[in-house]
């Protein structure tokens, strides 16, 4: 079985949140500035700052902002028939502090 990687980068800014959703076994890769991620059913957030990097464990609900502003690289492998990702992108733009909403 192949295995292609993918990835698409966003850049993210403070209470303009973005959402994941179902995006078991991404990488969120922090590519610049500080990221705060908050993940379903954990009680603790995860902070990252340039080089670091957090791999998505569950298919729960995931918020990842800006603490002032950033960048990140969201990270995947694709494997043949597995098109679960190929979908991925911003589907609003965000307003008012409501994060945008990213299903995969």
């Amino acid at each position: 079985m192949s295995s292609t990687p993918e990835a698409k980068e966003y850049r993210l800014d403070h209470n303009h949140p973005l959402s994941l959703g179902r995006a078991r076994g991404a990488s969120i890769i922090c590519l610049s500035g500080m990221i705060w991620i908050t993940v379903s059913g954990k009680l603790e957030d995860i902070f990252l700052t340039a080089g670091q990097d957090y791999r998505i464990g569950d298919d729960g609900f995931i918020i990842v902002e800006g603490i002032g502003s950033g960048r990140i690289r969201l990270e995947w492998r694709q494997t043949a028939g597995s098109g679960w990702l190929a979908t991925i992108g911003r589907l609003m733009a965000p307003s008012k502090g409501e994060p945008d909403r990213l299903e995969t």
